[in-house]
């Protein structure tokens, strides 16, 4: 197995990469931690952050709007940033 640059990847990394499942198995029994699948917490930790950063653009917006003051760069930014995290952190599907 080789990266983007044709470097060859160590075998020891390679056997994590291919079995991250049995890897992180095996850490957490040696650890003494729970093996469990934590998906759904990290998931709904990352909706309402989201939705948080999501309500105070959205108020941004319609103060600026309710003030009459005009929209900068900065706006567009932070609005192009807020569509941006939804497709990248996975909760559009």
């Amino acid at each position: 197995m080789h990266d983007s640059l044709g470097k060859q990847f160590h075998p020891l990394a390679r056997f994590v990469a291919n079995n991250f499942g049995v890897v992180s198995k095996v850490q957490a029994s040696i650890c003494r931690l729970p093996s469990e699948n934590r998906s759904i917490e990290v998931i709904a930790a990352i909706s309402i952050i989201a939705s948080f950063a999501a309500l105070f653009v959205i108020l941004r917006f319609i103060a600026k709007g309710w003030l009459g003051i005009t929209f900068g760069k900065d706006d567009w930014i932070i609005g192009l940033a807020l569509v941006s995290v939804r497709e990248v952190s996975g909760l559009d599907k």
